[in-house]
């Protein structure tokens, strides 16, 4: 059976523990010194460690934001969709017996499910909504020129909500490529420094314990 894989914050507290205990206790950092482990190498995996620390929690925080800026997007999209499907019905009934119309305001066929066809068609829509020829036999339905400019607007956030997300997930992927080089430096320094650990403490492995570094009795 495989062993299963150790969680990025758990290999991030493993390596504190290590490290700390490494320098804060003089019989280890004795050791460790003797095989070529002193206070400039441990300092050095220490800085490494920061790194990897500030690398995961910046990735974090970038997919925390990037899925805040999603849920804002689809929630801006639904209700577009939503309110422009209702509209949209209203005006077919008001112009079912004037098919120029229909297509000028681009409600021939089925609402676009891909979102930049959708904002073509929507936006498309709503501009001609003002036509003089159009507006005036929407009265009825409380389809109002403010009901337009309304409905503008909310493409306007659509539009930057998507942006806005775009933005976050490109940060986010690179964050993410970031933490992982990060992580692959604390690795190597790690395996190293555990190998030497084992042979500095062999002797002691009450000492390889108090780094996390258990051996087999």
């Amino acid at each position: 059976m495989s062993k299963p894989k150790t969680s990025e914050p758990e290999r991030l507290k493993d390596a504190d523990t290590a490290l700390t205990n490494a320098l804060k206790q003089p019989k280890i950092k004795e050791l460790l010194a003797k095989k070529g482990y002193g206070e400039t190498e441990l300092t050095e995996g220490r800085t490494i460690y920061d790194a990897a620390k500030a690398a995961y929690d910046f990735n974090k925080q970038e997919n925390d934001e990037t899925s805040t800026a999603s849920l804002d997007f689809k929630n801006k999209r639904n209700a577009l969709t939503d309110i422009y499907k209702e509209e949209r019905e209203i005006a077919e009934i008001a112009f079912n017996d004037d098919e120029a119309i229909l297509i000028k305001l681009g409600i021939v066929g089925r609402i676009p499910q891909r979102y930049p066809n959708l904002i073509l068609k929507a936006e498309k829509f709503y501009n001609q909504l003002g036509n003089a020829k159009v507006l005036p036999r929407l009265a009825r339905f409380e389809i109002t020129q403010n009901t337009i400019t309304q409905r503008k607007q909310q493409l306007q956030e659509l539009i930057a909500a998507r942006k806005l997300y775009e933005q976050e997930y490109a940060e986010s992927q690179q964050a993410t490529r970031d933490k992982n080089d990060a992580f692959d430096d604390l690795k190597k320094w790690m395996h190293d420094f555990k190998t030497i650990a084992k042979i500095a403490l062999k002797k002691h492995p009450e000492l390889l314990e108090a780094l996390g570094f258990f051996v087999r009795s």
